[in-house]
């Protein structure tokens, strides 16, 4: 399948762009960097387009002999041209060549491809081993510099023509200008220099001897020590001395604290002293050797702050960090940090015993924060535990494992707790997308079958639900965009409207808390496409049926009217016939014809002189005895008694 920017979606065969294809089934392998120029035509327009070709592209399939994945990039030529015009000085020519010799980028316009392999500096660049260079030659007549430049990993080579006069004219006026420049910038210095030694150093010696007067430690100046050496040396003191919280006030205490914290948790650390030495300060007394984290992630997050003012969600955030400390530190040394988004990350030293029983034990504190959270604050959390860690170092990557196991609440709901040991052990290594389980969802939708189609979508989604979070997204969105092309061929035949929204699926893939909602939303889309189809299909049978009745009203008096030729007359089956005539007027088509001639016949018994002979003909009956029998089994009494009754 080929995807296009332009929205043409379509296989290989019937890809408007035949000559990527072509320049894939010949490749022998992944294309890297080579700037490849053609020309495309724009699909439903007269027009064709000078392009510069990139591909990457993944390792070469057997079967068909495309890879087994590409992404194609075609370059404007036109937009490329007004750029190297842009960074092109006037009297410069910047332009860029391939192997063979043809002009791929220029400055110049209508020059795309032009073969400039027969002039003697292109030779001369073409023969080169160099990467890069430069050199002297006359072209009709003037002197050029020439430098080319080959980058690393491309086909090209970029070569820039600068005549030497401009050169040479360039270079006299900057000698002048830095002349100039020296001249100007020696005067100011000696003025700046005299400035600064009547004014700077008055304020200088005042605060030499304010710290003198100020830091005992500092009121005499070493031996051969100047005044800028002796602050330099009084500066550096209090710097590497502990800063003191003591006072601080607790609001920026806590600031420091939380960022200090949030600052180990996200980056890898590079100077574990001095993050020991700021957590000592801080008053954290978490030991390194035995750490673990975990995270609680809001679930439903966006339909959450859909409700909730930002000054609502802060609260609910300090509320579950209040909670979240209160029953951790019951059994652990812990530290809770606002993360300012969805979560929050608990980092607690372990106990000294087996892990599998440190990890019942977080899941039980775990359990009673979500029930809290729950019954009390009536929203729900997913929680993920990282790996256990024996140094501050290691903390970053639990974090990340932690907050990754969170995502799979898709598989095991919301209110989760989600850790290696469930999740890792149940996610296939080697997979692929169920073609075929989606063929038998198709052929569903296809056929109409509500019932077959929940079965097999619910089939595909518990197929993937083996798979890791990022195929699992990746296959789901691939399951909505087939579905949305089948669901488009709906659409042309019907002239409906379509119900699936890709859009909305990737704006909101995250809101969807489990498989289950992907489902519903799924099977709501189907459904509504199967609704729209069967309306459709029953205003086709009832349009057929008025049409069927009007032509019975016109041509009833025809002896040869019957089923079988009206179901000629409309090009369908017999049987068919019948059974749409019976579905739409709950009554047999054989029925309804007899019926509306003997309405007739009544009529002309009623208000005619006509002979029953005479009535049988003109309501479409060549035997009169067949009439007779007919009106009478049908009404209970022969034409003839109809007529005396009145």
């Amino acid at each position: 399948m080929f995807y296009s920017s332009i929205g043409i979606n379509s296989s290989s065969d019937d890809f408007y762009d035949q000559d990527i294809v072509s320049i894939l089934t010949k490749s022998k392998g992944s294309v890297n960097s080579e700037f490849i120029p053609r020309k495309i035509k724009i699909p439903n327009k007269d027009t064709t387009v000078d392009v510069l070709t990139i591909i990457l592209a993944g390792t070469k399939l057997e079967d068909n002999g495309l890879p087994e994945g590409a992404i194609i990039l075609n370059l404007n030529v036109n937009e490329i041209e007004n750029y190297f015009k842009n960074i092109s000085n006037v009297n410069n020519n910047l332009f860029a060549i391939n192997n063979n010799g043809n002009i791929v980028l220029s400055s110049k316009s209508s020059s795309f491809y032009q073969d400039i392999s027969n002039l003697n500096y292109v030779k001369q660049i073409l023969s080169s081993n160099d990467s890069q260079g430069y050199f002297t030659e006359k072209i009709d007549g003037t002197s050029y510099i020439i430098h080319f430049m080959t980058p690393e990993g491309t086909n090209l080579k970029f070569i820039n023509l600068t005549p030497y006069e401009t050169l040479l004219k360039s270079m006299n006026r900057m000698l002048n200008l830095l002349l100039i420049m020296f001249i100007i910038i020696f005067i100011i210095g000696i003025l700046i220099s005299y400035f600064i030694s009547k004014k700077i150093y008055s304020p200088l010696g005042r605060i030499v001897k304010y710290v003198k007067t100020n830091l005992s430690s500092y009121d005499t100046m070493k031996k051969n020590e100047n005044e800028l050496d002796y602050l330099s040396s009084a500066i550096n003191n209090l710097l590497t001395t502990s800063l003191s919280l003591k006072n601080l006030s607790n609001e920026d205490n806590l600031f420091i604290k939380q960022n200090v914290l949030k600052d180990l948790i996200l980056h890898p650390l590079s100077d574990v002293k001095l993050i020991k030495k700021n957590l000592m300060d801080l008053n954290i007394h978490l030991d390194p050797k035995n750490l673990i984290i975990f995270i609680l992630r809001i679930d439903s997050y966006k339909k959450f702050t859909s409700i909730y003012s930002k000054n609502d969600l802060e609260l609910f955030q300090y509320a579950l960090s209040n909670v979240s400390k209160e029953i951790t530190s019951t059994k652990y040394n812990c530290e809770v940090v606002d993360m300012e988004t969805n979560h929050i990350s608990i980092i607690l030293n372990t106990e000294l015993q087996p892990l599998s029983q440190s990890l019942n034990s977080i899941i039980e504190i775990i359990k009673q924060i979500q029930d809290v959270i729950l019954n009390f604050l009536h929203f729900s959390v997913t929680a993920g535990i990282g790996d256990f860690t024996s140094n501050f170092s290691e903390l970053s990557e639990s974090y990340k494992h932690a907050y990754e196991y969170t995502n799979y609440k898709i598989k095991y709901g919301p209110n989760s707790i989600l850790y290696y040991d469930k999740i890792v052990p149940g996610i296939k290594e080697s997979h692929h997308y169920p073609v075929e389980k989606e063929k038998l969802l198709f052929d569903a939708i296809k056929c109409g079958k509500i019932e077959d189609v929940d079965v097999h979508l619910t089939n595909i989604l518990e197929e993937i639900l083996n798979y890791n979070y990022f195929d699992m997204l990746m296959y789901i969105i691939q399951l909505v965009l087939n579905s949305k092309k089948l669901l488009n061929n709906f659409k042309i035949v019907n002239n409906k409207g379509l119900p699936i929204n890709l859009d909305f699926l990737k704006e909101n893939l995250e809101k969807f808390e489990s498989i289950n909602e992907i489902h519903d939303w799924l099977m709501t889309s189907y459904n509504e496409t199967l609704l729209q189809l069967q309306e459709s299909k029953d205003q086709k049978k009832e349009n057929l049926v008025n049409k069927i009745i009007s032509y019975i009203e016109l041509n009833y008096c025809n002896p040869e009217l019957s089923p079988e030729y009206l179901a000629d007359y409309v090009s369908i089956s017999p049987n068919y016939l019948r059974t749409i005539f019976k579905i739409v007027r709950n009554q047999s088509l054989s029925t309804y014809i007899n019926e509306y001639r003997f309405e007739k016949a009544k009529h002309l018994l009623e208000n005619t002189n006509l002979s029953v002979a005479d009535i049988a003909t003109k309501i479409g009956f060549a035997n009169t005895n067949y009439f007779y029998t007919c009106f009478k089994k049908y009404y209970g009494v022969s034409p003839t008694e109809w007529r005396k009754r009145l």
